[in-house]
């Protein structure tokens, strides 16, 4: 209980006192809000710069194609009945579970699994034989 306690003390500390990010609030063409942490952050720096960034300023790095509207998750409507309502919630999981095996992922997410596997199976096993010994 009283780890499950600080997990949720530790959330809402994060969530109300880490501000989002400058640069997801940008692609996400909030630039208004955009600008509010980005000259939180350069104070709590001590950035030697007397100058503010203005939404102009935060607008002007983003790549080529990134001020477009990008297409959004389609959302889910609300479902007629609980099958239904199953049926969506499995598709939207089986799309966003598709998300790390696309092609320019992929090369990233098989050897972290890779790699996340064998250190669960090290760790049982690496546990599981300490205690036989020690016994």
């Amino acid at each position: 209980m009283a780890f499950a306690f600080s997990s949720v003390i530790g959330t809402l500390l994060c969530a109300s006192l880490v501000p989002e990010s400058t640069r997801f609030l940008a692609l996400s063409h909030r630039y208004d809000a955009a600008v509010g942490p980005a000259n939180w952050l350069a104070r709590k720096m001590n950035s030697i710069l007397d100058y503010k960034l203005t939404v102009a300023d935060i607008e002007a790095p983003l790549p080529i194609g990134t001020h477009q509207r990008t297409p959004s998750i389609p959302s889910l409507a609300k479902p007629s009945g609980r099958v239904l309502m199953i049926q969506k919630a499995f598709l939207n999981f089986t799309r966003s579970a598709s998300i790390p095996y696309t092609p320019q992922l992929r090369p990233i997410t098989l050897p972290l699994q890779i790699v996340w596997f064998s250190l669960s199976l090290g760790s049982s096993g690496l546990l599981t034989w300490i205690n036989t010994l020690l016994v």
